[in-house]
């Protein structure tokens, strides 16, 4: 099976990306924290029947920082014009939830389907009480270290996997450890990021593809309201709540998410042709 990496330029930085299988095109986007190895599972699995892409986002992993303002909707644009696709699946976790979500708004045309991991949304206000806990975590880790950082991460009731699964925590503290410093860079850095207008939060009744909302059962209230809201204002939207896993359950419970998300792509590919 064809495995290829590459770099492409995009608005003065490089981002680093993969792709493997062949069939329909389906682009993993990772969260706020860590990079496009969060989907480890998913890209090989899912491979054997689409075409898969992930990528670093623009600070992360091996891509190259923000130097001067940027969209994160627009290096998705670029990087899907360089691959040659033109018509897209996309599966975001978390914070990328709301790219996501834009870039469906923006590009309706390229958009065929959405999977929404624990999204968060743009326009949507998080709670006075979980932005202060996670400024807590980030002074804490500038103060007294990365390492203490990450620990303080680790002990989040929602975000790491459950203390039960091991192998899974490992992976997302290594990965934490390595992706850190660079969060730590761009939070201190001027804000170059430019916010689609009107927010996704007034809009979503725009968006009519199908949609499934991923949520598991111990992520934070912010989240799961989110779906909520994601669930009654899409029109053709459907949640799902994974009893017992927190944030990250493509990382956490993959044996339970991989045969989720499959069903509703495959469910969606029949569509396509039937039509």
């Amino acid at each position: 099976m064809a495995h290829t990496r590459g770099v492409v330029q995009v608005n003065g930085t490089n981002l680093k990306y993969e792709t493997k299988g062949k069939g329909r095109p389906l682009v993993l986007l990772h969260d706020g924290l860590l990079d496009r190895r969060v989907w480890e599972h998913q890209f090989e699995a899912f491979a054997q029947e689409f075409r898969v892409i992930r990528y670093d986002r623009r600070g992360y992993g091996g891509s190259g920082a923000p130097r001067k303002e940027f969209s994160d909707v627009e290096d998705l644009h670029r990087l899907l014009k360089h691959l040659g696709i033109s018509k897209v699946w996309l599966m975001g976790a978390s914070n990328v939830g709301r790219i996501v979500v834009d870039f469906a708004l923006e590009h309706p045309e390229m958009v065929d389907a959405l999977v929404l991991v624990g999204p968060a949304l743009s326009g949507y206000s998080t709670s006075i009480e979980r932005r202060r806990e996670i400024a807590e975590i980030f002074s804490a880790a500038r103060t007294e270290g990365v390492s203490r950082g990450v620990e303080i991460w680790m002990e989040d009731p929602f975000w790491p996997p459950a203390k039960d699964r091991k192998l899974a925590r490992e992976k997302v503290r290594e990965i934490l450890a390595e992706n850190l410093p660079k969060v730590l860079s761009l939070i201190s850095m001027p804000n170059l990021g430019i916010a689609s207008s009107p927010s996704a939060v007034e809009r979503l009744h725009w968006i009519g593809v199908p949609t499934l909302i991923v949520v598991g059962e111990r992520d934070h209230a912010d989240n799961l309201a989110i779906a909520a809201l994601l669930e009654r204002e899409v029109l053709r939207a459907r949640k799902v709540m994974l009893p017992g896993a927190g944030h990250l359950p493509m990382m956490e419970i993959p044996q339970e998410f991989d045969p989720l998300v499959l069903s509703f792509l495959r469910e969606r590919a029949t569509s396509i042709k039937t039509n």
